[in-house]
């Protein structure tokens, strides 16, 4: 940090070759959303004008350093996740006509972008087909997993149509958490911050990813959907997302067990999988 005023800066270098490209696409994202005010501000070059005698250094990216306390920090109730979920729907509706395409062509989504919306089934079968290659499976989870997999098509499909109509893409953080959000001292405005994962996906990714990471209660999630507004995001899209994360995190639990002499799951994640498959939520 260094100081500005009576406040502090954040010095990135964006010259430096390991993420130096992403730093300089977090900067075009947050000034892309800095009319929401949910974002911090980034001054650059123009820092210069506010503050006399300040010499801009190229390859870097100057920030707004928000003095704030971490939203995991503060005690969870239904006003916060209200305001919470009125700050990502904010972030959601800024229109991406109005972006520039350069920026849009670096945050797009192959896949959204060659079908033009989002389609669980064809994520559900990668992680199966690829992060599992079932045939390395042992045969002691083997027919678990086969049942799994029938399942989680069969719930999927029925959901999927809610998926095609309406799941168009917006520009979403990608990484949504208590941890990446804090509530500033000065104003008490809640800024959102850690771009830097940001893409064009369909808004319910962020949704339910910030309500699978946060462990919110049924209380907390209903008051985060009421602050973030009218929207086609029931509780079946969100059920089909948690379900698409828990078999994200089964393909990556896949490791030799020595003494078993077999490739299994984390026993955990698979549990979790066959619990969610039987409980699909009545609208």
């Amino acid at each position: 940090m260094e100081p500005w005023l009576d406040g502090f800066v954040l010095i990135k270098s964006i010259d430096d070759q390991l993420d130096g490209d992403a730093l300089k696409l977090e900067r075009e994202v947050q000034l892309w959303l800095a009319g929401t005010g949910h974002v911090p501000l980034v001054y650059d070059n123009e820092i210069a004008l506010i503050l006399p005698g300040y010499t801009p250094r190229p390859g870097i990216m100057i920030e707004e350093y928000i003095q704030g306390e971490e939203l995991y920090k503060i005690k969870a109730s239904c006003e916060l996740y209200f305001t919470i979920g009125s700050a990502v729907r904010k972030c959601h509706d800024v229109p991406i006509s109005s972006m520039p395409e350069a920026l849009k062509k670096q945050l797009s989504n192959d896949y959204l972008s060659e079908v033009g919306t989002y389609d669980p089934i064809p994520i559900m079968k990668s992680f199966f087909e690829e992060a599992m290659d079932l045939g390395r499976i042992g045969s002691s989870q083997q027919q678990r997993i086969e049942a799994l997999r029938s399942a989680a098509y069969i719930e999927l499909m029925n959901v999927r149509p809610l998926f095609l109509e309406n799941a168009l893409p917006v520009l979403i953080h990608a990484d949504l958490s208590l941890a990446n959000m804090l509530v500033e001292h000065k104003t008490g405005a809640l800024k959102i911050i850690d771009w830097i994962d940001a893409r064009l996906d369909t808004p319910s990714c962020d949704v339910a990813q910030f309500l699978w990471l946060s462990n919110a209660t049924d209380e907390l999630k209903e008051a985060f959907l009421r602050g973030y507004g009218p929207t086609w995001i029931t509780p079946s899209a969100l059920h089909a997302h948690f379900l698409l994360i828990v078999l994200y995190e089964i393909g990556r639990s896949v490791v030799f067990r020595a003494e078993l002499g077999e490739v299994l799951v984390e026993e955990k994640w698979l549990s979790l999988a066959e619990q969610l498959v039987g409980s699909r939520p009545r609208e």
